[in-house]
């Protein structure tokens, strides 16, 4: 992968900003989704999924 890779960037900006603002991202993750109701979060998760159809080549169970 390119250092150059928006992706690659992307993580280590994310990375950094944890570390310098002593962010406790488990925490953070876990208020996140205590916000979303079940159903709301089954219908984005569902919607997530056809917008980033599967393309790998692992045998999915």
């Amino acid at each position: 992968m390119k250092t150059t890779d928006i992706r690659y960037q992307t993580s280590e900006e994310f990375i950094a900003m944890v570390l310098r603002e002593k962010l406790d991202y488990t925490k953070w993750r876990e208020t996140y989704y205590d916000a979303f109701a079940p159903d709301e979060f089954h219908q984005k998760a569902v919607a997530y999924a056809k917008e980033h159809p599967y393309t790998g080549t692992a045998e999915r169970l």
